[in-house]
């Protein structure tokens, strides 16, 4: 039996499928959907960021490369969030490596109209932060090394 090739779909990423009707018809128009291959490194460190990513079915890691030449994670990026935004606020430069660690597709709009949306849509900006926020606190529960909860965006959107 032939397979069904499936075409990928913005609220593949759930982050943007959490956006109420009127909030994601506003980014729609922007985003494109990208093949990420693994391995493709998408932004050095120090390099502008241009673009802002919402992983499909793909899977990217933010990595610091030490003075020994070794890489330690710092973050991994998935279906529930974003990448390239969080970062980019004030000085859109990487503070670390992004690397597909897993192929797939992703949505994608430039970093300048993500600032643009967020400015004119407070309920994007709201989830992008609640984002934001649970990323900072996984990071620094992983430091740590305690648990944390796993930030679910669906849930995030319905409280506001």
């Amino acid at each position: 039996m032939a397979q069904v090739q499936r075409t990928p779909q913005h609220q593949d990423n759930r982050l943007l499928a959490a956006l109420a009707p009127g909030d994601f018809a506003f980014l729609e128009p922007h985003l494109t959907i990208v093949d990420l291959q693994r391995g493709q490194t998408l932004y050095e460190v120090g390099e502008t960021i241009v673009h802002t990513y919402f992983p499909h079915d793909a899977m990217v890691s933010l990595v610091t490369v030490m003075h020994d030449g070794k890489s330690v994670e710092m973050a991994t990026f998935g279906c529930e969030g974003l990448f390239g935004l969080v970062s980019a606020f004030v000085t859109r430069q990487s503070f670390g490596r992004y690397v597909v660690q897993l192929s797939g597709t992703a949505s994608r709009a430039e970093l300048a109209m993500m600032h643009e949306a967020m400015a004119a849509r407070p309920a994007i900006q709201e989830l992008v932060l609640r984002f934001t926020e649970a990323l900072m606190a996984q990071t620094l529960q992983t430091v740590a090394r305690k648990p944390f909860t796993a930030w679910k965006p669906d849930a995030a959107a319905g409280s506001s």
